[in-house]
């Protein structure tokens, strides 16, 4: 008999990249509803008179064992009438990182575009990051994907807000 034990730690410690995404964190989401899956809570600035509409404040996080950058936009809400915040960007440079094609973090260029082959994305160099620094883009519905290389080496993804 064969008694097989799987560690749901463990299991629940993946990381996926998604466009709309990552794990709980899911774009355009309030602070409230990310804050439910954190240790150490977001708390933002809310003051309207302190912020503009379309500003942004960049706090990163641990979550499932990987350090987070999450950015959030400031909007006003009509319906409200008030400012809240939303989910906007979402960055990991984290080993155990993998997009929902299954590309992960360690891996080459020539793997994604194999990957990509019916995707609609764009390519081009990183002009923030410098020599060597490349970002290849799919286009999502609710994100986009960027996949960041260094010298065709994934490093890091991230999913940022795609605009119509």
């Amino acid at each position: 008999m064969i008694i097989l034990k799987f560690d749901s730690n463990v299991i629940s410690q993946s990381l996926i990249m998604h466009d709309y995404g990552l794990g709980y964190f899911k774009m355009f989401s309030p602070v409230d509803s990310i804050n439910k899956y954190l240790d150490k809570k977001i708390i933002l600035p809310t003051d309207d008179d302190k912020h503009f509409v379309g500003e942004r404040d960049t706090v990163t996080r641990i979550y499932k064992n990987a350090l987070v950058r999450l950015i959030f936009n400031y909007y006003y809400n009509n319906l409200e009438k008030k400012q809240e915040t939303q989910l906007v960007n979402i960055y990991c440079e984290d080993r155990n990182l993998k997009a929902t094609n299954g590309i992960k973090i360690g891996e080459g260029k020539i793997e994604l575009l194999k990957k990509l082959d019916h995707d609609q994305f764009w390519m081009d160099r990183d002009k923030t990051k410098g020599k060597g620094h490349s970002i290849v883009t799919r286009m999502g519905t609710s994100g986009n994907i960027n996949y960041r290389f260094y010298n065709n080496v994934l490093y890091a993804l991230e999913v940022d807000y795609a605009e119509d």
